[in-house]
């Protein structure tokens, strides 16, 4: 009986699991079906830019950064400051020119995208209001606004 039931409770942890993921993928599209294939080949590259420039300032943390960042007893704006604190001259450096290639990567896709197209994604975004990645997105600006307002570039 036992294993009857552990096997439906994996069977419908299975089919949510699925379900959760096609339609993350689908949001995704949805936003991406509005974008030429030159548009869409910009917002990859930028993904794609972001995430080599991340891995790149990963590999520069020393084992005590690396601490910091595990330290679960700190809240997470505590864990940042004391990242943020820690950082080299060459590091801070590093952050400064990886965010300023991910302005400017979004400046020149803003660039080519048309009013309808801007409309479509301030929708479809809007729609995503809800979910988690937006929740994060929103975090993480309004954090970002935080540390300019106090000159923590």
């Amino acid at each position: 009986m036992k294993t009857k039931n552990t096997f439906k409770i994996k069977v419908l942890i299975f089919i949510a699991l699925l379900f959760f993921s096609t339609y993350s993928n689908a949001q995704n599209a949805e936003v991406l079906s509005n974008l030429t294939p030159q548009q869409k080949e910009m917002v990859e590259a930028q993904k794609k830019l972001l995430i080599k420039n991340r891995e790149a300032f990963k590999a520069t943390l020393s084992a005590n950064q690396l601490e910091i960042l595990k330290n679960t007893s700190l809240s997470k704006e505590d864990r940042m400051k004391a990242l943020t604190e820690s950082l080299s001259d060459s590091q801070k450096k590093l952050l400064a020119k990886n965010r300023s290639e991910a302005i400017s990567g979004k400046e020149n896709f803003k660039a080519t995208i048309t009013e309808e197209q801007r409309q479509k994604l301030q929708l479809q975004i809007g729609l995503m209001k809800g979910s988690q990645e937006k929740k994060e997105l929103r975090e993480g600006v309004i954090e970002n606004r935080k540390n300019r307002k106090n000159g923590n570039n």
